[in-house]
């Protein structure tokens, strides 16, 4: 998991919604070229509280609401490709499937 870069003009503002429904909100900056799968990574990084899991290894997937956009976990897509920079609302939705 690479350091959080200082703000500046190629950093990504990331905020996160978890599933719970608390209205908690996790924020964190990336560099906008890293790619969709360092938010996964960073989600895992998390205390299971936090993202509202019953289990440290559940499936999720991030997304967006309106329009759905679904953000697949990839190591060559870029947060700049997909919509993310220079800032983002995220949510986190746990697979029980």
């Amino acid at each position: 998991m690479p350091e959080e870069p200082p703000a500046g003009p190629d950093v990504a503002e990331v905020v996160f919604r978890p599933p719970s429904g608390s209205g908690k909100k996790l924020s964190r900056r990336f560099m906008k070229t890293d790619s969709i799968k360092v938010l996964y990574d960073y989600i895992r990084t998390l205390d299971v509280a936090d993202v509202g899991f019953d289990d440290r290894n559940a499936n999720f997937q991030l997304f967006q609401p309106m329009p759905r956009k679904v953000f697949e976990e990839s190591d060559t897509v870029t947060l700049q490709q997909a919509g993310l920079f220079p800032r983002a609302i995220v949510q986190i939705k746990e697979i029980t499937e």
